[in-house]
């Protein structure tokens, strides 16, 4: 790798997670103070930690059940599907929340 290769994998590494948790972290919290606000920093710390939790239990288990799949399509191409899939469908239900039970 040249010299700019670690810089421009910063920048790049970034502006991803910027552009990806930036919605993420101005959405959520104003949803939580909607839905509770008599408990909203509990509430915020309920949905977060159960956020990260899957996150963290997801993200291996996936990787895993990937590396095992073997279709026409190849290994990666039906998990990512499935589960931009799930991700829209988890987006939609999390918009239409009454309460954050």
């Amino acid at each position: 790798a040249g010299p700019g290769y670690y810089p421009a994998l910063t920048a790049a590494s970034t502006t991803l997670w910027a552009l990806l948790l930036g919605p993420v972290l101005t959405t959520i919290p104003g949803q939580v103070d909607h839905l509770a606000p008599e408990s909203r920093v509990a509430a915020l710390a309920v949905v977060t930690s159960v956020g990260g939790m899957v996150g963290i239990l997801a993200g291996p288990l996936i990787g895993r059940l990937s590396d095992a799949t073997d279709t026409r399509w190849g290994r990666r191409r039906p998990w990512l599907t499935a589960g931009a899939a799930l991700i829209l469908a988890a987006s939609y239900a999390a918009g239409r929340a009454g309460s954050v039970c």
